[in-house]
């Protein structure tokens, strides 16, 4: 959607530009090849309502971040000892 990617286009110059802000973007998580699957291989809803993803869906992905070791830089050593490392 163009007003996402404009939103997420000035968040992410604007954490260029301002001290201890860290951007990263889950689109490419959440929609991989830009094609956001509504439900889960196990059919389950990625999406609580239009605009926002479930819990089970949001710790899925965070689940995926920290794997990938794209943790923002300011949450990097408050989850040494986290079990989802």
């Amino acid at each position: 959607d163009s007003d996402v990617q404009a939103v997420n286009a000035f968040l992410e110059q604007f954490a260029h530009t301002a001290r201890n802000v860290d951007y990263f973007d889950v689109n490419a998580l959440l929609c991989p090849e830009l094609d956001c699957e509504v439900y889960n291989p196990d059919g389950t809803s990625n999406y609580f309502d239009q605009g926002h993803i479930t819990l089970d869906t949001s710790w899925r992905l965070g689940k995926e971040i920290v794997k990938a070791k794209q943790v923002p830089s300011a949450f990097r050593d408050l989850g040494q000892n986290n079990p989802l490392q």
